[in-house]
């Protein structure tokens, strides 16, 4: 029994990479493909979405073989954790419906300062993770858009 116990992370990992799976497979091709080949398979929209839930189910299928072996152990709740993981729910939510309500930049400039500050409160101090939440910020909602041609709204 405790051989399963320590599977448990495994398997709902693995049932999530299956669900990504699916949900990349359902992604639809590119109208215009852009040549024969490798390049048009590597151009479709659902190429990395595909990549990503193969390897999410990797994982899960080694966190099964390393439970049953033994070699690792269920991860245990501390006290703090289910409130910890109440608030990253209700900060990635108000972000979403921030996306919705706003649009992309603020709330993303919103969720990266909170969260940098948040997530490290206890590792480091909080100038620290202003600065490094700054950077991301001009980093990605300036630099790399501007240096693709990327209008972001």
């Amino acid at each position: 029994m405790s051989k399963l116990k320590n599977c448990v992370e495994g398997i709902i990992i693995t049932a999530l990479g299956g669900f990504f799976l699916y949900l990349a497979f359902s992604v639809r091709n590119n109208p215009i493909p852009y040549g024969s080949g490798w390049i048009n398979t590597v151009a479709q929209a659902k190429f990395l979405p595909v990549i990503m839930a193969c390897f999410v189910t990797i994982l899960g299928v080694v966190m099964i073989i390393l439970g049953l072996m033994g070699k690792v152990t269920t991860a245990k709740f501390d006290k703090g954790e289910p409130l910890r993981l109440f608030i990253v729910v209700v900060l990635v939510a108000a972000y979403l419906l921030g996306i919705n309500y706003f649009g992309f930049q603020w709330p993303t400039i919103a969720f990266s300062i909170v969260s940098a500050v948040f997530f490290n409160w206890k590792k480091r101090p909080w100038w620290q993770m202003l600065i490094i939440a700054a950077v991301y910020i001009v980093v990605g909602l300036w630099g790399l858009p501007k240096l693709i041609g990327l209008r972001l709204v």
